[in-house]
């Protein structure tokens, strides 16, 4: 049996490349697809959160409580402030 030659050491080399390359853009993708639920889970989390504390500020007003809640965004979360 003979040795294999140097095109076909090349082409196995040039196609585990691929593979290799393939399966790092399905990770890329799938850690992608990852951070674009977890963002979206927040998103939606804070929303509700929003939506509360406006239900919270509406009671408070129909009970003539002087206390309103209001949000500002800090550098990483929203914050709440009591007025």
């Amino acid at each position: 049996m003979s040795a294999p030659s140097l095109t076909q050491h090349t082409v196995a080399v040039n196609k585990s490349a691929m593979y290799l390359k393939q399966s790092k853009a399905r990770e890329e993708k799938k850690d992608q697809i990852l951070a674009l639920t977890i963002s979206k889970g927040k998103n939606e989390f804070e929303y509700d959160c929003l939506i509360k504390m406006g239900e919270a500020n509406e009671m408070a007003q129909a009970l003539g409580e002087t206390i309103t809640y209001r949000t500002y965004r800090g550098a990483v979360t929203i914050k709440l402030a009591l007025y």
